[in-house]
């Protein structure tokens, strides 16, 4: 409880958040969408729509590294220069080539819009001067802008080969105003005769995407050596699986009904995410076969994780049961539920989990306060997945697959087959302090991919947690570390439910408490059935 209130505390000062203020959802895009499609004739009756909220990461992460820091990005974000992020409304009709899209502003301001031609498509040709007063107009009349803020800086045109229309391209910039040391600018292009695109954007500086880029290879190359660590474990563990079957001491039937309900998990999630995925449709597809790919897809998906899931924890189970034989036996803690054991080792993963919160949060609290290291702004919504059937399934599962997974992976396997090498020879406790550490060093750099400066901050964050969750296994077994792997997770994926107020937030956030708490309920309602806990298995 201490911990919890420490977390919450500090995680407001920890982590930059994105102060975001929707007015506009999902449904009314769509509508302003349809008008203003119908109202320049860019889109057919029999068109169908797909939307998708977006984040412009490149923007954002100049702003906060090079343009005054998360406070210019919230800034930013509440005013009408630029918008960080956008709603994008996307009309088609498969088999066609043609399509249009309009992009708002999260306060509903229409920024952008664009009509995509076929080659073949003749328009008249309109003078360089013309095509300019086209433009101003576009810019004065169809978005939410103003044309006098805006000076013309660059033109061109380009001639397709199939019909002759010449496309002509202006490029305005804002008079008034910069971001950072960044013009802006809006891109305006005129197909033949015919508006065809605006597109508001940031001239970023060649200097800061180079420096950026290293940037991130070094946080892709401390991956990629973990990666490494991973394969390692990963080679370890399928010897000690398969000298393990040919002995017939591997119990088969629950790994592989676990690893098939983690399966079914992430079947069900990427299933649930096929509604949003006609945003990147290509119309040269027949409908049918879209999805039909996006099917198979998922079904890979779930059958991968299946039987990665199985296979691991088959191999973590068959090598801790030998390694550490005073550890209460996997396959019987749904029966043991009710014990007073069981029930402190479930007890024990949540309090765990409050304690990595509150040092997740203090850590950044220092370490940027401190040193100045960067991590990048968050937004706690997320209207892509509460618009989908499911909102709460992906969160769920993710968490449900990591939490058992990375735990048999991860922890078990590496430091149960270590014990078993070691036995009793001298110094067995240096050589799991080793163990320790090795394994928590390959599961935090294997992390160290996201964004984050210095390169080794996210790696480092996890791998004192990971040394600390690594003596929990040692100690006191999986079943601590599996709980609260799966309650941390579960409550960062699932914490944009209780960014909003409608119902369907409500459903998602009462369904993910749910299913945070179902551990402890299982546990309490079984005690409750006995009247009691009941003692320690023998």
């Amino acid at each position: 409880m201490a911990a919890a209130a420490i977390a919450a505390w500090l995680y407001p000062r920890a982590l930059p958040i994105v102060a975001l203020q929707q007015s506009l959802t999902r449904d009314v895009a769509l509508a302003r969408a349809d008008s203003f499609f119908r109202a320049h004739s860019l889109t057919t009756p029999y068109a169908r729509t797909a939307v998708r909220f977006q984040g412009d990461d490149s923007l954002r992460t100049f702003v906060e590294l090079a343009g005054g820091g998360p406070d210019s990005l919230n800034a930013l974000v509440r005013g009408d220069d630029v918008a960080p992020f956008t709603w994008s409304v996307r009309s088609f009709v498969p088999g066609d080539p043609r399509e249009a899209r309009v992009i708002f502003a999260p306060d509903g301001r229409i920024i952008g819009f664009s009509r995509r031609l076929a080659e073949a498509d003749v328009r008249p040709t309109v003078s360089a001067d013309s095509g300019r007063r086209l433009a101003v107009h576009v810019l004065d009349s169809w978005i939410d802008d103003r044309a006098d803020r805006w000076k013309l800086v660059t033109s061109s045109y380009e001639t397709k080969k199939t019909s002759g229309r010449i496309d002509r391209s202006y490029t305005f910039e804002r008079t008034n105003r910069r971001i950072g040391d960044a013009p802006i600018r809006i891109e305006a292009v005129i197909a033949g005769d015919t508006p065809a695109r605006v597109r508001p954007y940031v001239e970023i500086p060649e200097s800061f995407q180079r420096r950026y880029a290293e940037m991130r290879s070094w946080n892709e190359l401390l991956a990629l050596l973990a990666s490494m660590g991973m394969l390692g474990i990963t080679i370890a563990g399928g010897v000690a699986l398969t000298r393990y079957a040919r002995s017939r001491r591997v119990r088969w039937r629950q790994p592989m009904f676990v690893g098939v309900v983690i399966g079914a998990l992430a079947l069900t999630a990427a299933l649930n995410e096929m509604p949003g995925s006609w945003f990147a449709y290509d119309t040269a597809m027949s409908p049918v076969t879209f999805r039909a790919t996006q099917a198979l897809l998922a079904l890979l998906v779930g059958v991968s994780t299946a039987l990665l899931g199985g296979f691991t924890l088959a191999a973590a189970e068959a090598a801790t049961r030998h390694a550490f034989p005073r550890h209460l036996d996997w396959w019987k803690l749904w029966r043991y539920r009710g014990t007073r054991e069981v029930a402190s080792a479930v007890g024990a993963g949540y309090a765990v989990a409050a304690i990595a919160f509150a040092y997740v949060a203090a850590f950044y609290v220092v370490t940027r306060t401190l040193f100045g290291w960067w991590v990048p702004s968050a937004l706690l919504d997320d209207p892509n997945q509460i618009a989908s059937p499911m909102p709460w399934i992906t969160g769920i599962a993710m968490s449900a697959n990591a939490a058992i997974w990375e735990e048999a992976l991860f922890r078990a396997v590496p430091l149960s087959l270590l014990s078993l090498w070691i036995g009793q020879r001298p110094g067995r406790r240096w050589w799991m302090a080793g163990g320790v550490v090795a394994s928590a060093l390959i599961f935090g750099f294997a992390h160290a991919s996201y964004e984050s400066w210095p390169p080794y901050s996210r790696g480092l964050e996890i791998f004192l947690d990971a040394c600390f969750w690594a003596i929990l296994f040692v100690q006191l077994g999986l079943i601590v570390t599996v709980v609260a792997h799966f309650v941390y997770d579960c409550v960062l994926f699932g914490i944009f439910a209780a960014a909003g107020s409608a119902v369907e937030y409500h459903v998602t956030a009462a369904i993910i408490a749910v299913a945070l708490l179902a551990p402890a309920l299982a546990v309490l309602w079984r005690a409750a059935r006995q009247r009691g806990f009941a003692p320690a298995p023998e």
